[in-house]
């Protein structure tokens, strides 16, 4: 059985930081190719979302960035390991998300920077394209919104 945990980052055992942050560079940049400063000084004031296999290893990972006094909320570092893929876990981290957003903040606007190839999985959520096509990193992505109010 798989399973979800919320850590705050004073929270995540260092094994489960390690575990993230390989997770992170070896979809980001091994896989994706995308050579960024993973590590932006963010993940200290994030909420962590980790999903365990069986075995309890991280499969998948997001975090979310509360805006000023909790009126918005930025989802960032999506990601899967390969082998989690093509089974909905990505939608059920996504669920997941949005629902501890209205627990711990209520119903507050929601953005991301989506991979554009991306788009229409978080459309289906009910997140809008806000900006143009760019690049970052090496890959175009787009700015999503959802409004909740």
């Amino acid at each position: 059985m798989c399973s979800l945990l919320w850590r705050k980052f004073a929270e995540l055992e260092k094994e489960e930081l390690y575990a993230l942050l390989k997770l992170r560079a070896d979809v980001f940049i091994l896989e994706q190719r995308s050579f960024f400063q993973d590590m932006d000084d963010q993940d200290q004031a994030g909420l962590h979302l980790l999903w365990l296999d069986r075995e309890e290893r991280i499969i998948g990972t997001l975090r979310l960035l509360p805006g000023a006094q909790g009126r918005s909320v930025t989802i960032g570092r999506v990601v899967l390991a390969p082998s989690a893929r093509g089974r909905g876990y990505g939608r059920r981290m996504l669920v997941a998300a949005l629902e501890e957003t209205a627990r711990r903040w209520g119903r507050p606007s929601v953005h991301l920077s989506a991979q554009s190839a991306q788009e229409k999985f978080y459309a289906g959520f009910g997140f809008s394209r806000v900006s143009d096509p760019y690049d970052d990193a090496g890959i175009e992505h787009i700015d999503m919104r959802l409004d909740r109010s």
